[in-house]
């Protein structure tokens, strides 16, 4: 990031040409961040007004000393997929996974969703 806040970000949006109908912007989300910002963040981005997506991570812990990321640090996948329903209710439209996110997570998230 360049230092720029969330809430820049909303106010950007909200003042641009792109994301009014017929612009290029279409959509607006969080990427490649730990679960356990991502309700915080749609909240602050409900501030805007394109629909909201979410691609979080697993959420582990990067060691740089050891390059490699910290076992036991990882979101299971049973939290995931509850704190993607929350990601629903706080206006996602569309929730994937990123970063050490596997097809086993992405068929768990498919199937709580589905129930909801």
């Amino acid at each position: 990031n360049s230092g720029e806040s969330v809430e820049d970000l909303v106010t950007l949006i909200s003042e641009s040409s792109a994301a009014r109908p017929g612009g290029l912007l279409v959509a607006v989300g969080v990427n490649c961040t730990a679960p356990q910002h991502i309700t915080p963040l749609l909240g602050i981005l409900r501030g805007q007004p394109l629909p909201l997506l979410t691609y979080p991570n697993k959420g582990e812990e990067w060691d740089a000393a050891a390059r490699a990321f910290l076992p036991g640090t990882a979101t299971s996948d049973d939290v995931f997929c509850e704190q993607a329903a929350e990601w629903i209710a706080a206006g996602a439209k569309a929730v994937g996974g990123c970063c050490r996110t596997t097809p086993d997570t992405i068929r768990a998230l498919r199937a709580t969703l589905r129930k909801e």
